[in-house]
């Protein structure tokens, strides 16, 4: 899961006790640039023009970024790799990777278990637990094309080992 909360930073003025409750009531933290507390990860001005279409609709437009940079509570970040459980959703060097929900739940499984190598069976015993059930010759197919979406994005995080294991590393 995510680290810690998104944070995000808003100009001073009078809607920052409305926003500060929105913000807080989703996990994130919130400051105003009058008085940083943290670095950033997402920075809002102009916030009193903008805001016509309501807050809630701001909270809605910021759930999919704060997801997209890991920051949800039902995020998994491994480096530049963000995998959300609420939308299975992943994103590489925030590019989107286009998975299937049973490609999504393999790599799920080397996310939760980083640098571990995990046979082919380990993953597929992974699957069974999330309700999923994968024939074996078509779990090797699947786990190469997920590895291949993953890895075509940026440098290779998803390898198979000597012993023909998949880790993330």
């Amino acid at each position: 899961m995510n680290e810690r909360a998104a944070r995000i930073l808003v100009e001073d003025g009078p809607l920052v006790p409305t926003l500060r409750a929105a913000f807080e009531s989703e996990g994130w933290e919130i400051a105003t640039i009058e008085s940083p507390a943290f670095a950033p990860d997402i920075v809002l001005i102009d916030l009193e023009e903008s805001l016509s279409y309501g807050v809630d609709a701001l909270v809605d437009h910021l759930r999919p970024m704060v997801r997209r940079l890991g920051l949800a509570p039902t995020s998994h970040r491994y480096g530049d790799l963000v995998l959300d459980d609420a939308t299975a959703e992943v994103w590489r060097a925030d590019e989107r990777v286009l998975l299937t929900p049973i490609e999504f739940e393999m790599l799920r499984a080397l996310v939760e278990k980083p640098g571990l190598a995990l046979s082919l069976g380990q993953v597929l015993r992974a699957l069974t637990v999330r309700g999923a059930r994968v024939p074996r010759e078509l779990a090797h197919r699947m786990l190469d094309r997920m590895k291949s979406l993953v890895n075509g994005v940026s440098a290779p995080l998803v390898h198979v080992d000597d012993a023909g294991s998949w880790v993330l590393a």
